[in-house]
C-alpha cells in the first residue's frame, strides 16, 4: 500500500484549502461588514432577525472552515481520507460549513433588501 498521496490528489487538497481559507475570508469580511453598518441602519420589522441570522450562520461557517483547515494536514499527512477518524469530522466540517455560509449570504441578502428603502 502506497503511504504518500499522488501529486494529483495531494493538488486538489491544496485547492480545497485555498477554497475553505477564501471561505473563511468571505465570511469573517461578511460579518465585520455588517457589524460595521448595522449601527447605521433603523430596526425596520423582522429585518433584525434576518442580520442576526446572517452573523451566527457566518460565524457557524468560519468555525467549520478553521475545522476542515486543521484537518486538512492530516489528510495530507496520512493515506488521504482512508482513515474514518479524519474523514467523518472532515465531510461534516466541509459540507455543513459551506451549507451555513449559503444561508448566511442569503439572510444578509433578505436583511439588504428588507433595508434597501431605509437609507
Amino acid at each position: 500500500m502506497e503511504k504518500f498521496l499522488s501529486e494529483e490528489k495531494r493538488d486538489s487538497i491544496k485547492l480545497l484549502f485555498d477554497a475553505f481559507k477564501h471561505l473563511t475570508t468571505l465570511s469573517s469580511g461578511s460579518i465585520v461588514l455588517l457589524a460595521a453598518f448595522l449601527k447605521n441602519i433603523p430596526n425596520t420589522g423582522c429585518a433584525k432577525y434576518f442580520a442576526i441570522g446572517a452573523v451566527l450562520f457566518l460565524l457557524v461557517s468560519v468555525l467549520l472552515s478553521v475545522a476542515v483547515l486543521f484537518l486538512i494536514p492530516k489528510v495530507l499527512a496520512e493515506d488521504g481520507l482512508r482513515d474514518e477518524r479524519v474523514k467523518n469530522p472532515f465531510m461534516y466540517s466541509a459540507v455543513f460549513s459551506a451549507a451555513f455560509f449559503i444561508f448566511g449570504i442569503i439572510s444578509l441578502a433578505i436583511f439588504i433588501i428588507n433595508n434597501l428603502g431605509s437609507f
